[in-house]
């Protein structure tokens, strides 16, 4: 007889402040919310030291680095986290890299089956901080497009996706703890009703297909719509979307200043 697959955790949090306490007895948070303090820091004294004030190359690398972080969601639960590796490319990987380095770099992808297997184990609910190797030098990367190079934006639209991340990580624990807001208030019923929505795309992703629903935070799927990873067809919103980012961009950038 197969084993039943517990969704949620074994001992559900009675309230928000020992969920959070739960949540905050792990590592992957602290390393996020310190990132997230340190590229404020490094931003911050840039301005103070060196009179490079805030513009709107940090607005625009802040706006688009939330907007498209769904995007970035996307591809690391689905390209990074459920990679799938043969016996054979693993075996030389471990002749090239050695069994150290090949366990490092999949570590990520091993922890997430552990997940999958258990989802109801909080150890391996929160995010894997290894993952950082690899999105760590492509947002470096991408904001160093996207702003031209200007550091001060680069760290603001880091610290930017930092907390996203962060966020991340608490709704998908926040879904797998099982508490939910029980107030009638405007407050308890919003969040009630977004924990749920992500919830219940994240129950199909765990309980009917590993392969889609790939999305957590972002309850409209809007990646999920666009890469075909969902059981609803509509995925024109993401195109409109994308065609609002495009037609955004003359009018949002910064003007690039030359000096004559």
């Amino acid at each position: 007889m197969a084993k039943q697959i517990e969704f949620y955790v074994e001992n559900p949090p009675l309230n928000f402040f020992r969920m959070v306490k739960l949540f905050l007895g792990f590592v992957s948070p602290w390393i996020f919310k310190g990132l997230v303090l340190l590229c404020g820091i490094i931003r911050f004294s840039l301005w103070h030291w060196f009179g490079q004030g805030w513009t709107g190359w940090d607005w625009w690398a802040v706006s688009i680095g939330l907007a498209t972080f769904c995007f970035v969601e996307w591809t690391i639960h689905s390209k990074l986290q459920h990679l799938r590796l043969s016996r054979d490319l693993i075996l030389r990987l471990e002749q090239c890299l050695g069994h150290f380095i090949t366990n490092v770099l999949l570590k990520a992808p091993h922890e997430h089956q552990n997940h999958h297997r258990d989802p109801g184990d909080p150890r391996d609910i929160t995010f894997p901080v290894i993952t950082l190797l690899y999105a760590g030098p492509l947002g470096v990367g991408f904001y160093w497009v996207l702003t031209l190079g200007r550091w001060p934006a680069i760290f603001s639209g880091l610290a930017a996706s930092m907390a996203s991340t962060l966020w991340l990580d608490f709704v998908h624990f926040w879904i797998h703890a099982a508490w939910r807001p029980e107030g009638m208030n405007g407050w308890s019923r919003f969040w009630r009703w977004y924990v749920c929505q992500a919830e219940d795309g994240h129950k199909l992703h765990h309980l009917k297909n590993s392969r889609r629903w790939f999305e957590i935070t972002g309850i409209l799927h809007l990646a999920d719509r666009l890469f075909g990873t969902t059981g609803r067809a509509a995925w024109w919103l993401t195109m409109l979307f994308l065609v609002w980012l495009w037609f955004s961009w003359p009018f949002s950038r910064p003007r690039i200043q030359t000096v004559t």
